[in-house]
C-alpha cells in the first residue's frame, strides 16, 4: 500500500486547490521536495473549511504559510482553516487554525476515570529517602492483597487453549494504576493547586484600563465578525485591532519611560527605592539583584 493511498481512503483530493497563481521559489521547491521525501501533506486547500479553497495567507496575494502533516496524523485532523487578518497577531500573515482529535489507544475502567475527573491534587516527586516507607505502604494497603488474588485467578485461567478476557487483564492494570498512585500520595504528600491566584496582569502592569476596554471592544467586534461575515464588520474588526495594538504599545512604552524615570531619580536620592524597582522588574524571571 503507498502512502498516499491514505488520502483516498481518507476522500482527500491527492491535488490541493490553491488560489496563489505566483510561481514558487528556491523555497517554495525545496518545501515542496521535503514533502516528496518525507510523505508530508501540505493542509491548505486540502481538508476542513480550506479544502477546494487554497486561500492566500499572507496580504491577499500569495500563500507562504503551510499546515503540513503525515497521512497517518490526517486522520486526527478534524478542523482546519485560515482565519481572517487581524494586526493583532501579525502584520501581514492570516492565522491557520487547526484542531487534532486524539482518540484513547483503550478505555480505563469506570473507577479509574472518576478519579482522575476529581482528582485535581498532583502527587509530589519521588523521595529516595522514602523508599522504605514507600514499600510498606504499598504492601499494607488492602487493595494490594485484591490485586494478588485477581493475578492468581488470571494464571490459573492462562492454558495454551484458553484465551484470557481482555477486561480482567485492563481490570488489574487498572488497579494497579491506582495503587501506585494512591501510596505515592500517601508517602511523599500532594501539591495543592493554588486558587487564590486572580490577579492576571501580574506580570503585565503596563496593561492598564485603556487596554482592558481596547481588548473588550477588540473581542466585541472580533465576535461581531465570526458571527456576520461581511465587509462592515471585517472593517470594524481590522479597526478594533489596530487601536488594541496600538494602546498596548502606547501603555508599554509609557510603563518603560516611567521606569526609566524612577531609576534616574532614585540612584541619585534614594538608594532603597532604586534596589525595589530593579527588583521588580526582574521578579518574572525569578532572580533578584543584589546589592
Amino acid at each position: 500500500m503507498y502512502d498516499y493511498e491514505n488520502l483516498l481512503r481518507l476522500k482527500l483530493p491527492l491535488n490541493r486547490k490553491s488560489t496563489c497563481t505566483n510561481k514558487p521559489n528556491a523555497y517554495g521547491h525545496k518545501l515542496l521536495d521535503f514533502c516528496r521525501k518525507n510523505n508530508v501533506y501540505i493542509i491548505n486547500g486540502r481538508a476542513g473549511k480550506d479544502r477546494f479553497l487554497g486561500e492566500r495567507t499572507c496580504k491577499d496575494l500569495t500563500t507562504t504559510d503551510y499546515c503540513l502533516c503525515s497521512s497517518n496524523l490526517l486522520s486526527c485532523e478534524s478542523e482546519f482553516e485560515i482565519n481572517e487578518y487581524s494586526p493583532i497577531f501579525s502584520d501581514v500573515h492570516r492565522q491557520l487554525h487547526l484542531t487534532l482529535n486524539c482518540r484513547e489507544a483503550s478505555k480505563s475502567s469506570d473507577e479509574v476515570n472518576l478519579l482522575a475527573k476529581n482528582d485535581n491534587n498532583r502527587s509530589r516527586r519521588w523521595i529516595a529517602e522514602k523508599c522504605d516507607e514507600f514499600v510498606n505502604n504499598l504492601v499494607e494497603d488492602d487493595m494490594f492483597f485484591e490485586l494478588n488474588f485477581m493475578i492468581e485467578e488470571l494464571d490459573s485461567q492462562s492454558s495454551p487453549n484458553t484465551e484470557i478476557d481482555t477486561a480482567n487483564i485492563n481490570s488489574v492494570v487498572d488497579k494497579i494504576c491506582l495503587l501506585f498512585n494512591k501510596t505515592t500520595k500517601n508517602t511523599f504528600g500532594i501539591i495543592r493547586p493554588n486558587k487564590k491566584f486572580n490577579n492576571r496582569n501580574v506580570h503585565r502592569p503596563w496593561f492598564d484600563k485603556t487596554c482592558e476596554e481596547k481588548r473588550r471592544l477588540f473581542h466585541k467586534a472580533r465576535k461581531s465578525y465570526n458571527r456576520f461575515k461581511n465587509e462592515a464588520n471585517r472593517t470594524c474588526l481590522s479597526v478594533a485591532s489596530r487601536n488594541y495594538k496600538s494602546a498596548m504599545d502606547t501603555s508599554f512604552k509609557q510603563y518603560q519611560d516611567k521606569i526609566t524615570s524612577d531609576l534616574r531619580t532614585s540612584s541619585k536620592s534614594d538608594t532603597k527605592k532604586f534596589w525595589n524597582i530593579l527588583n521588580r522588574c526582574t521578579e518574572k524571571s525569578g532572580q533578584s539583584i543584589k546589592k
